[in-house]
């Protein structure tokens, strides 16, 4: 396995020598190098002449071990390297595993058919929902909005879970445009970290792609270890501590997001499983729209 350190120093001459002393590092440690340099905290940008070199040596860009995502999937969050990383060979769809079901989740006659003709397998399931789910769950969850439209005309599929994923990521401040010591622009890497970039993920997929705010995130019954139902239990799942969940709670509320409706594993609502954060988050909305109605706010104390 190539150290992390040599990727961390930007030492390509090193990596060349170890590439030319050991050749079979392309194929036995090839499919760890995507876990090992996505966890690599770059203080600035990617090294690309260092993946330049493991490319001139007929290294997979796409490799992987069932169970692990590629390289792309963990830089997701990194504008200009996404980019790069696609005009030289990578693809949006993982190796070894089968295309996103296609069948409505919310019709439980279709899944059990789907599941009757397409048995899941072995390490199937957990590879793809959990493991290694599709790469735009993972651009809604980290992503800038920018490289979220560009991987679909790449090729990349839509999952269950792509507006759930980018609500519960919308409530926790990473990095604030404010808080950027007065320069003026971020770039792409630090652009997606922002409350206001996760929020606007939110935006665009609502308002722009017209995702449910109510659907589900898996068929009824499936059991899938960390689904949690509609986005609403997502972000009550997700709101305890410090986080700000009000900003999403509102907007999907506004939007048409139920909050009578189950998940589809326990049978219970967003309020049920929420946090204080996030029951506070629910009253001050519905306080907000009795004032708004003009209605005695007296009436609040009636469905809280």
């Amino acid at each position: 396995m190539v150290s992390e350190r040599v990727w961390r120093q930007n030492s390509p001459k090193v990596l060349d020598y170890i590439i030319k002393h050991d050749s079979d590092i392309l194929t036995k440690g090839v499919k760890d190098l995507a876990r090992s340099l996505g966890r690599i905290p770059y203080d600035h940008e990617f090294p690309k002449n260092m993946a330049e070199i493991l490319l001139a040596w007929g290294w997979d860009i796409n490799a992987r071990k069932i169970g692990t995502m590629p390289l792309l999937w963990h830089v997701i969050g990194d504008e200009d390297f996404v980019t790069w990383y696609l005009d030289h060979g990578a693809k949006p769809l993982a190796q070894d595993q089968r295309p996103s079901p296609d069948f409505d989740i919310h019709n439980t006659e279709e899944a059990d058919k789907y599941l009757e003709q397409h048995p899941w397998r072995g390490a199937e399931l957990p590879d793809f929902f959990m493991h290694c789910p599709p790469l735009l769950e993972v651009a809604a969850d980290k992503s800038t909005v920018a490289t979220f439209e560009l991987l679909p005309s790449k090729g990349a599929a839509m999952g269950w879970r792509v507006l759930h994923k980018a609500v519960a990521s919308s409530i926790y401040l990473n990095l604030d445009q404010e808080s950027t010591h007065g320069e003026p622009l971020l770039s792409g890497k630090e652009l997606s970290r922002t409350f206001q970039e996760r929020l606007a993920m939110v935006r665009h997929l609502v308002d722009t792609l017209k995702l449910d705010v109510n659907a589900l995130d898996c068929p009824t019954g499936w059991g899938l270890g960390n689904f949690w139902g509609r986005s609403l239990h997502y972000v009550a799942m997700s709101s305890g501590g410090n986080s700000n969940c009000r900003p999403v709670t509102w907007f999907l509320l506004d939007r048409g997001a139920d909050l009578e409706l189950l998940d589809s594993y326990a049978g219970m609502t967003a309020m049920a499983i929420g946090s204080k954060n996030f029951r506070d988050a629910v009253n001050e909305w519905r306080l907000m729209k009795m004032r708004e109605a003009g209605q005695n706010i007296e009436k609040l104390d009636m469905i809280i």
